[in-house]
């Protein structure tokens, strides 16, 4: 995972909300993850990037739903965001970021992380 600086944004909830700016003329859009579809879509990007890729094994999808569940123990003390890009309609990226507070009351720094 890679640390970014906590900036640019705002606590929602237990989810953390950078400030978006959007570019009306990109046929890239990127879309917040925001209720079950979304997250639905979020976990299975993965499927269509690899869908071709001999050496790919795919997750158990019942796995990734817990693993994102906000019933999911991390999400006790953790904040979440995350985004699915799509081209023409169709997921081709995704990104999420978390804020654990348990970490930054640990290593008292003022960082997140990417995934």
């Amino acid at each position: 995972m890679a640390s970014f600086a906590l900036a640019g944004g705002e606590a929602v909830g237990n989810f953390w909300k950078p400030n978006m700016h959007h570019a009306p003329n990109n046929r890239l859009e990127i879309k917040e993850v925001s209720g079950n579809r979304d997250l639905k879509a979020f976990i299975r990007v993965p499927w269509r990037i690899y869908k071709d890729d001999p050496n790919w094994v795919p997750p158990l999808l019942f796995e990734r739903k817990e693993a994102f569940s906000r019933s999911h123990p991390y999400f006790r003390h953790a904040r979440w965001c995350a985004w699915v890009a799509y081209r023409n309609g169709q997921p081709v990226g995704r990104i999420s970021a978390q804020i654990d507070d348990l970490h930054l009351q640990e290593h008292e720094t003022k960082t997140g992380f990417l995934d």
